[in-house]
């Protein structure tokens, strides 16, 4: 898009999919990437396991991202394993397509970024748009 500027497609939560993101993430750094679009449009989600890397590339450990219940009433809340401390703006795109592990994606990083315990930094102003 711009010198700065990153866009990264992410259409599904397969297998590596996230080290692939990942490496994609690090080589737009260290091209000179200063604020990031993840583009999730029309990604309909996937393995559990790999919704949790992503939002690991870009929180860190320990952050929520879902609370499953089972049928037996038990509950179980899934966090980032392996997390980051990303440090740059970013933009997450969605449409009407994007569903299931792609959703639960977006709301945890916006969540992260809203309810943080140590302020975020000024450009990390979580907002949602609804744009035509």
């Amino acid at each position: 898009i711009g010198d700065n500027i990153a866009q990264i497609s992410y259409s599904s939560f397969v297998t590596g999919s996230a080290d692939e993101l990942a490496i994609a993430v690090d080589e737009a750094i260290d091209a000179g990437a200063e604020l990031f679009i993840l583009d999730l449009r029309a990604n309909g989600g996937g393995l559990v396991t790999e919704m949790l890397d992503v939002v690991g590339i870009f929180a860190p450990a320990g952050t929520p991202v879902q609370k499953i219940q089972y049928r037996d009433g038990s509950t179980e809340l899934l966090t980032v394993r392996n997390g980051n401390h990303f440090d740059f703006p970013l933009v997450i795109l969605t449409s009407r397509s994007t569903a299931s592990a792609a959703e639960v994606t977006m709301l945890a990083i916006w969540s992260f970024v809203a309810h943080a315990e140590e302020p975020a930094p000024p450009q990390a102003n979580p907002a949602i748009y609804h744009l035509p």
